[in-house]
Parts: C-alpha cells; sequence; structure tokens
C-alpha cells in the first residue's frame, strides 16, 4: 500500500508525531486532522507531505531524515558542551571555596582545582564550535528542503 514521492522518486513512510513534524510549516492542522482521521504520509528524502489518499499536500514541510539527524548529534554536543561547562563552573566555586571559605587547605588545592577548570574550558570551547556548525547546516538544509533545492 506504499506509494512512490512524486518529487524524488523514493518510498512513502507514514508521518508518525504530526504535530511535532508539521510545526512551523503552516500545516499543522491538517496533522492534528490526521490524527483523528487516516494518518498523513511523507518522504524522507525530500520532506513532501501527501494525504492517506497519495495526494500531493505540501512539498518540503516536513524535516528530512538528514536534518533530523543533524538535530539529533546537535542536541548531543549541546548537552556534552553543557556538562563540561557544569564542571567548569564547578571548579570555580570550589576554588573560591577553598581561597575564601572558613575551613584552611591546602596550598595545592586551589591551584589544581583552578587548572581542572581551565582544562575543562577547552573541550566546550570544542563542542561550542561543534553546534554551532551543525546549527549552521541544519539552517542549509532546511533553506534547501523548503525551497526544493536539495542534492540527490
Amino acid at each position: 500500500m506504499k506509494g512512490n514521492c512524486e518529487i524524488c522518486g523514493t518510498e512513502l513512510h507514514l508521518l508518525k508525531h504530526p504535530l511535532r513534524r508539521l510545526r512551523g510549516s503552516g500545516y499543522w492542522m491538517k496533522g492534528l486532522a490526521s490524527i483523528f482521521t487516516r494518518p498523513l504520509k511523507a518522504c524522507a528524502d525530500c520532506g513532501t507531505v501527501y494525504t492517506w489518499e497519495e495526494v500531493l499536500l505540501a512539498q518540503g514541510a516536513v524535516p528530512t531524515t538528514d536534518e533530523l539527524a543533524l538535530a539529533n548529534l546537535r542536541s548531543d554536543m549541546a548537552n556534552l558542551r553543557d556538562s563540561f561547562l557544569t564542571v567548569s563552573a564547578a571548579a570555580g566555586f570550589i576554588t573560591v571555596w577553598m581561597i575564601g571559605g572558613p575551613g584552611l587547605h591546602d596550598v595545592d588545592a586551589p591551584i589544581v582545582s583552578a587548572t581542572i577548570g581551565a582544562i575543562s574550558l577547552l573541550p566546550a570551547g570544542y563542542f561550542h564550535k561543534r553546534v554551532a556548525h551543525f546549527k549552521q547546516q541544519i539552517k542549509r538544509l532546511r533553506r534547501e528542503r523548503i525551497k526544493g533545492h536539495l542534492e540527490a
């Protein structure tokens, strides 16, 4: 019962999570209606949406598999960046506490803590660059999908 896309010729699949996938495209109301009626079909390569009867509804309305994969990778990189920044912030707080706190600490302890905080900024900077790069790639893919200029 699966047909092929009119635009790129790949196999159509059921559109899962239609409200989330159609958000921002202007077709979210069709996605809401499809929850209570027959589901929509979508092409994973070009983002074209079809009705259950395989009538073209919108071209480039849903994110492609490449966009979704990059978005997941970007999210993972952002979580790693935030983790390293948390380590750096915690090391800074510990250093301040050791220097100005009520207890006596070894002289080397604040230096080690500050060094760990400074070193954790290096991977945080790397992951920040990767997140920015992936964001640009996702925007480029979205523009190409909406304009209909996806690469084969």
